[in-house]
């Protein structure tokens, strides 16, 4: 079968790779149909995020049709049209048996720390495997996975109808976040530097746009908020400069929702916090039940992810689609379609 390794730092290959089997009867075997490429790909293929082998099969977003199951499996059948959940985690260990499987130690990504999903078929534990509706769109299948990070990361904190938010950052997660905070009846605010995501923001639902490219952050959020700032801050890039206005934006009693990572270190004023005081919390990646969760949003029409396409093209092309994923202006998903 076809797969897309990473051979070297920044260079993808098209190859043909062992046909792909069930090993054991806990394991489901899929053909994939649909892929998209994240942010976090092009961080493990261009950018410094190492992978524990190379060459490595890339790709953590896919979707396909269950080929077949192992004796023990029984949540889904040959024919099922499944998400991959591209989390790995043990079920034993302290973190996991306190339902925090995301956090498992002994667990990882695939593509990043196995070979991932971007292949034509695949086979892993079949409890990594969501049905999906048949009503849901082939193309932006793969896509609920991101979604699914982006639900588990507002399960984290508390938004209630009329509560103010600020989302800061309107890429990919900024603009699902804008989505399930309107869900929630939360008044939204927000921020980038390009205007074409900020009117595309306005198209789902946000409440106000802040272009900080032509005036300041802070002042215009006191502004909205006649002065006292927002009840919860969320800030998606991991910009130490866009994380300390975050928290400057925050009424007392306010939540900072940190949920962008770059790398790079920053500091926030601890007296500041406990004068206010600031709540702080932090999400990382997502566990079985918010895969269910935003399954449920996209199959009832609640969460739009149409407007997340901006191209769709074959497997075969997966070079061509990273490069093009590169546009941080232009782009926000490449999809591409197997057996097309």
């Amino acid at each position: 079968m076809k797969a897309a390794l990473l051979v070297r730092k920044g260079h993808v290959d098209l190859q043909e790779f062992p046909e792909e089997k069930i090993k054991t009867p806990d394991e489901a075997l899929v053909q994939l149909d649909a892929l998209s490429i994240c942010r976090t790909d092009l961080e493990i293929i261009h950018g410094p995020t190492p992978t524990k082998k190379m060459p490595i099969v890339i790709g953590h977003e896919g979707s396909g049709t269950i080929l077949e199951v192992g004796e023990n499996v029984d949540h889904v059948k040959p024919g099922d049209h499944v998400l991959i959940d591209p989390n790995s985690y043990d079920l034993t260990c302290p973190t996991c048996r306190k339902g925090l499987t995301n956090l498992c130690p002994n667990g990882g990504l695939l593509g990043r720390d196995g070979d991932g999903v971007f292949r034509e078929k695949f086979a892993t534990h079949a409890r990594n495997f969501f049905r999906i509706p048949d009503s849901i769109p082939v193309p932006i299948r793969p896509m609920i996975q991101q979604l699914s990070t982006t639900v588990h990361a507002l399960n984290q904190i508390r938004i209630e109808p009329g509560h103010s938010v600020l989302v800061l950052g309107l890429g990919v997660t900024g603009l699902l976040l804008v989505q399930l905070a309107k869900l929630k009846g939360a008044y939204v605010v927000g921020t980038s530097t390009l205007p074409g995501k900020l009117e595309l923001g306005r198209k789902l639902g946000m409440d106000a746009a802040i272009d900080r490219a032509k005036v300041e952050l802070v002042p215009s959020v006191m502004a909205l908020t006649e002065r006292r700032g927002v009840d919860i801050a969320i800030e998606t890039s991991g910009l130490p400069q866009l994380q300390r206005m975050a928290v400057e934006t925050l009424a007392p009693g306010g939540t900072l929702l940190q949920f962008g990572v770059s790398g790079e270190e920053t500091s926030y004023s601890l007296t500041d916090a406990y004068l206010r005081e600031l709540i702080f919390k932090a999400s990382r990646s997502s566990q079985p039940r918010d895969f269910v969760e935003a399954i449920e949003l996209v199959g009832q029409g609640k969460i739009d992810l149409e407007y997340l396409v901006s191209g769709v093209v074959p497997f075969d092309h997966v070079a061509a689609a990273i490069e093009l994923s590169r546009d941080r202006v232009k782009i926000l998903k490449i999809v591409m379609l197997l057996n097309t």
